[in-house]
């Protein structure tokens, strides 16, 4: 009898060891899970100014559900930030301070009748301290060659891209003088950012001349119309010299799929060399005649893989339809999910509100926004948890080891 007591304590001992060594290996495996895997919120500033404070509001409500970055588009259609030297020369031409700073305000007016203000220096220094306060880092992004209307305005849209009528909103890749030009706006941006210890350099690559390429157009949309033609090995020398800069003053560059090895023909993409540093946005598979690459052919070649899955996307104040409140699927489809039917493995994910509309943020759009903010978080509880006391939640510069990519 006292025997078989003994096995009895013996074998609730081992179940009892054996527990305690399981539960401590799944909470690290968790913590490790999230520190490993950035969490980032998109806000387009570009097309829509926000407020110093409305961003910190932001922050905030980011910090308390354990996001790890914010993206700030400031250049995304407008352009929303503005250097305290904004001068350049290009092709012999040099913009002064003044007359940069007056055409971005003239741009950025003539978009959705939008307000005409910017950051300025000291705004955007409010902005990245009060994120590393609360551990959050900051991605910049600079839309090129698309989505570039205010930056082109600088110009006197002398540099636009053209195919028998003129886009307003991309640069003329396919010319040598207009590279030039964004280039050097371009890498004054890059030099700040760099400065500030920003890790993450986004300058977005998506959309090109969609507003000439549009649906149903005769040449097809967007990157569908140039795909296969020299044009589209002009984009990739760009986007390219881009990269390389921005690799240059060790940050990580990034850019949505979209133009990535467009078409997903494995062949063609076999001839299409673009800088695998650049870490891909993923957010769509594509439509009826536009065909993105597969986010397994451009992880293959390379590419570490965002997660930016439009099923997240919001367009501010509006209700329904695409990408609408109503249509918002933050709390149903998870953060780890890339579109298309593809296994991929990701390295974030990102949930983007952009600013399409001439919508105001309103008490209720801010709620909106709040809810979804906490919702992406609250429905995916593995990844969006706090940081291992291995990690400075303080430093942006521990949050993630890309820059040795």
């Amino acid at each position: 009898m006292r025997e078989k007591k003994r096995c009895r304590w013996l074998a609730l001992l081992l179940a009892v060891v054996m527990l305690l060594s399981v539960l401590p290996t799944a909470v690290f495996a968790a913590d490790t899970a999230a520190n490993d895997f950035i969490r980032i919120f998109h806000l387009d500033c570009g097309r829509k100014y926000f407020t110093v404070a409305q961003v910190e509001n932001i922050i905030d409500k980011m910090a308390a559900n354990h996001y790890t970055h914010l993206e700030l588009a400031f250049g995304n259609d407008g352009l929303r930030f503005v250097l305290n030297d904004m001068s350049f020369t290009a092709n012999g031409t040099e913009y002064s301070h003044n007359t940069v700073v007056e055409r971005i305000k003239s741009g950025n007016a003539s978009l959705n009748n939008s307000e005409q203000t910017y950051w300025t220096e000291t705004d955007m220094q409010s902005i990245l301290s009060y994120a590393a306060e609360k551990g959050i880092e900051i991605i910049p992004l600079l839309n090129l060659p698309g989505h570039a209307n205010a930056i082109l305005d600088i110009a006197s849209d002398a540099y636009n891209y053209s195919d028998g009528s003129k886009s307003q909103n991309t640069l003329d890749v396919t010319n040598e003088d207009a590279v030039n030009f964004a280039y050097a706006l371009f890498t004054k941006y890059v030099d700040y950012f760099a400065d500030k210890g920003c890790k993450l350099f986004n300058f977005g690559a998506d959309e090109f001349a969609n507003d000439i390429y549009s649906q149903g157009s005769a040449k097809g949309l967007s990157f569908q119309a140039i795909y296969n033609t020299d044009t589209y090995n002009y984009f990739v020398s760009f986007i390219n010299k881009l990269a390389g800069y921005v690799l240059e003053k060790g940050m990580t560059p990034m850019a949505f799929n979209d133009g990535l090895y467009y078409s997903g023909n494995k062949a063609t993409a076999a001839n299409v060399k673009i800088n695998t540093n650049i870490i891909c946005c993923y957010w769509t598979t594509g439509w009826s005649a536009y065909h993105p690459a597969a986010a397994n052919l451009i992880a293959d070649k390379g590419h570490k893989i965002i997660s930016t899955n439009d099923a997240w996307y919001w367009v501010l104040g509006r209700q329904s339809g695409t990408y609408g409140l109503s249509s918002n699927k933050v709390g149903s489809v998870a953060c780890t999910n890339v579109p298309g039917d593809d296994d991929v493995t990701v390295s974030g994910c990102m949930m983007c509100l952009w600013c399409d509309d001439a919508a105001s943020y309103s008490t209720a759009n801010q709620t909106n926004l709040e809810n979804l903010i906490s919702t992406f978080a609250t429905s995916n509880p593995t990844y969006f948890v706090a940081d291992s006391g291995e990690t400075d939640p303080t430093d942006p510069g521990e949050v993630t080891n890309y820059e040795t990519i």
